[in-house]
């Protein structure tokens, strides 16, 4: 998967019923933007709002993918800094008061 994810756009994330997010977290460790479908999860692992689009709504998708082209970051980003929107997410619910 890495090597598609390299030279890729944007990885599209459509599911509204994801469990776990391991592409997501990997597109992001190389520094590939990634579009998704506005679900709590991924909000945990999406940052930028705007990369998140409603699947009852086409133009949002349209939107996302524009916005996400101009995210794309340098190649050889480390995993750990690709991951801690996730970390920070978790951390934020286990801990909360």
């Amino acid at each position: 998967l890495q090597p598609l994810l390299l030279h890729a756009v944007a990885l599209i994330a459509p599911s509204q019923f994801e469990a776990v997010g391991f592409e997501i977290v990997n597109a992001q460790a190389v520094g590939c933007p990634v579009v998704a479908a506005d679900t709590p999860f991924h909000r945990c692992l999406i940052e930028d709002d705007k990369c998140l689009f409603s699947p009852e709504e086409p133009a949002s998708f349209l939107r996302a993918l524009h916005v996400a082209e101009g995210q794309r970051k340098p190649r050889g980003m480390d995993s750990r800094d690709a991951a801690t929107p996730l970390w920070r997410a978790l951390k934020d619910r286990l801990f909360a008061k």
